[in-house]
């Protein structure tokens, strides 16, 4: 029986396989966006990858470029496709092949924006530098995040697996490599070393190593695939769907939502931290929905629900934040005030909202602001935008723009700036770093003194049971209206793309007026929160 699984099959959801495999219709496109500030550091890692004079990129090559690169030595091989393993459905394109210091072995690498290094007493932890890849460096009390990145080690023992089947894995102990966002020191990331055959990673009643998982999850997933393809029509009725945030990615997420109860907990509490383990723990003990998860005595529930749940760090919290959201579904709350006092924010005379929107590359291609003028009476929208294909220095000269803009209007004023999330900070953080410019620079060092962010308020104050994104809470506490009919920031992503490559002038000139009511309506809505904060 043909076929092949890639890297993520046994990292991922299973029930991926079984439509995969059985789906009569067309997948979807996936919607999917990575972070912002992803795209933005896998470039920045490549670009350093790239200045080894022994690399090569193999991304758009095939399995005989990456055989014939391992063969010659190559000591870096960046998206190199390893030829498959067919008897064992096992195929895959890695990230990064680092070639082992003594021999002609290569270790598998990915990339990943994230924290994967964590603080922890009595470990030991090896790295390398990207300009040293081979070289390790032995630092103490540090340990790879076993508990959030588990999932990178099993793609990592995959990639292994396929080295072996082709002769091309080191000689030493399994292991592999993973480039996320920690810097060590180094200033800059780091190949942070994890071993794939030792028991780190945690079940329900032992800890287990990565390769054994793996071969515990890979082959569950192949045997879908085997049964699907032998026309095993009992399968459909073993295999419940759950929804979580990797539908996000997936091409066939309506098939799931179809066999689900309209109550099911993976559908209705979407911002609820629980991870399709415990909820699937949470069906075996007979809850399913959040009238039964609010009907149930949550004391007893835990007496069962905890030791199946345990090796899961803050697994109370996060059952007890789930009862909760789903007491005040069936109460019709959408928001909970948690503190008496009142709430205080900062006034003054010039006050200013910021929202910026970002495009599919994570380059700031619109400053927005609503301004609020208590000593002139003005009152409006200001934005500085650009709807053109942006590189490093345009991105800067906008932001140069809108950044001096700001400057000459807050200058000799008591003046403040709202805004909701750290997001706006840290970026002009960013930019002024990699610019060193004059205006850019001004704002960061501003922004420590007169930046105020309402997320922070609303977090400390405030429960809600959609989540504590802008859109949920301005409309819930002040019953604020976006303009667009599906107003989001990945949507502003695809519009952003007609509106830089429509064929059609009409096309452009609708997707820009779209985004900048879009925009306009963010900073309305920070406007609208931060007025009835201080009503509460």
């Amino acid at each position: 029986m043909s076929f092949l699984l890639d890297a993520y099959a046994a990292r991922s959801c299973s029930v991926k396989v079984y439509h995969r495999f059985s789906a009569p219709t067309i997948p979807r496109e996936s919607t999917y966006q990575s972070f912002p500030g992803a795209a933005e550091f896998n470039r920045r890692v490549l670009s350093l990858l790239s200045q080894k004079t022994n690399s090569a990129d193999l991304r758009l090559d095939d399995e005989t470029a990456c055989q014939q690169a391992m063969e010659a030595g190559v000591e870096l091989i960046i998206g190199g496709k390893l030829p498959s393993d067919v008897e064992n459905h096992r195929m895959g394109r890695v990230p990064l092949l680092i070639r082992e210091a003594e021999g002609c072995g290569y270790f598998p690498a990915v990339f990943k924006y994230q924290r994967v290094v964590e603080h922890r007493a009595a470990s030991t932890f090896e790295y390398s530098t990207l300009t040293e890849p081979t070289q390790r460096v032995l630092v103490a009390d540090r340990r790879f995040r076993w508990y959030w990145s588990s999932a990178i080690a099993l793609q990592l023992a995959h990639y292994w697996l396929l080295l072996q089947a082709c002769g091309a894995a080191p000689t030493a102990a399994p292991q592999g490599g993973v480039i996320g966002t920690d810097e060590l020191g180094e200033n800059q990331p780091v190949i942070s070393w994890i071993d794939l055959d030792s028991p780190n990673i945690g079940t329900s009643t032992s800890e287990i190593s990565p390769l054994q998982l793996y071969a515990t999850e890979f082959s569950q997933r192949v045997q879908i695939a085997e049964r699907v393809i032998a026309g095993d029509k009992t399968l459909e009725t073993e295999i419940w769907p759950i929804i979580s945030a990797e539908c996000e990615s997936c091409a066939w997420p309506e098939l799931c939502v179809q066999r689900l109860d309209q109550d099911d907990l993976s559908l209705r509490l979407r911002k609820t931290p629980l991870n399709p383990y415990e909820i699937q723990t949470l069906r075996t003990l007979g809850v399913t929905t959040t009238v039964e998860l609010a009907a149930c005595d949550l004391e007893s529930l835990l007496l069962e629900y905890l030791p199946l749940v345990e090796q899961r760090s803050g697994a109370e919290s996060r059952i007890r934040s789930a009862h909760h959201r789903a007491t005040l579904m069936q109460a019709g709350l959408e928001l909970e005030r948690l503190t008496t006092a009142s709430i205080e924010l900062p006034h003054a005379e010039l006050e200013i909202d910021i929202d910026l929107e970002t495009n599919g590359e994570d380059r700031v291609y619109l400053w927005g602001f609503w301004v609020d003028d208590k000593g002139s009476g003005e009152s409006g929208y200001q934005s500085f935008s650009s709807f053109a294909e942006l590189d490093d220095a345009a991105e800067i000269v906008l932001a140069r723009t809108a950044l001096a803009w700001l400057a000459a209007k807050v200058a000799n004023v008591d003046a403040k700036i709202y805004h909701y999330s750290d997001y706006e900070k840290v970026r002009i953080s960013r930019l002024a770093e990699s610019s060193n410019d004059p205006a850019i620079c001004w704002a960061k060092e501003y922004a420590k003194t007169h930046f105020v962010d309402l997320f922070k308020v609303v977090k400390t104050n405030f429960f809600t049971v959609s989540g504590l994104r802008l859109k949920n809470v301005a409309s819930a506490a002040t019953g604020f209206t976006w303009r667009d009919s599906d107003p989001s920031g990945l949507n502003s992503m695809r519009w952003y793309e007609q509106a830089v490559g429509a064929s059609d002038e009409a096309a452009r000139n609708s997707a820009r007026q779209r985004i900048l009511e879009y925009n306009e309506d963010d900073v309305l809505a920070t406007w609208s929160l931060r007025r009835w904060l201080r009503t509460q």
